[in-house]
């Protein structure tokens, strides 16, 4: 096994030992840090993710920007390592078991511009950016084209925190990861 795919396995085991109340009232501390940052409220153009069940759950985040009529866009599977976000005028609008089991839009206005804000799921990130995703590269294009242009965040629960997450070259850092304890940024300070 690789040292990635080790990390996986640690981290997956970790996250089915995680109560569904902990996870519940860590994703409303992570929201609730996402709702108060600045960079959050003047965001006009913001791509997100329906979670899935083991990860940071973005919902009330996701609302609360339908709510303040933010342009929201989310990922929908369309080929072999490759998706496209779609824009979203309603949670109730996604299909439940798109690509994997994960929510996703059906159709919809595809997002033709970089986003202000990105926020990003990762199965652990440390606290210089560094992200180890699910292993199928889903995330890495995406993230590739839109670094220095849109402020990236990454979404992530105390199971997922990690000292160091081995990366490749091709690998490319978030520039926040929010977590419940605070929010560093990829210079590994707590900023919030």
């Amino acid at each position: 096994m690789t040292e990635k795919e080790v990390m996986r396995k640690e981290i997956r085991e970790k996250l089915a030992r995680m109560s569904g109340e902990r996870l519940k009232e860590e994703s409303l501390r992570i929201a609730s840090r996402i709702l108060s940052m600045k960079e959050y409220l003047e965001a006009e153009c913001m791509a997100g993710y329906a979670s899935m069940k083991r990860e940071a759950q973005s919902d009330e985040i996701l609302e609360d920007a339908l709510k303040r009529k933010k342009s929201l866009f989310l990922p929908r599977v369309t080929g072999d390592s490759a998706m496209e976000f779609m824009r979203v005028t309603s949670m109730s609008g996604l299909i439940p078991q798109g690509a994997f089991g994960i929510r996703e839009p059906l159709d919809g206005e595809a997002l033709n511009r970089i986003p202000d804000l990105a926020l990003i799921p990762g199965l652990a990130f440390d606290r210089k950016g560094n992200r180890l995703g699910r292993g199928r590269g889903y995330y890495d294009r995406i993230l590739r084209e839109w670094k220095g242009k849109c402020l990236l965040a990454g979404l992530c629960l105390s199971a997922q925190i990690m000292p160091s997450v081995p990366c490749e070259e091709w690998d490319i850092p978030v520039d926040f990861v929010v977590f419940p304890e605070g929010i560093s940024c990829a210079l590994g300070d707590i900023i919030y």
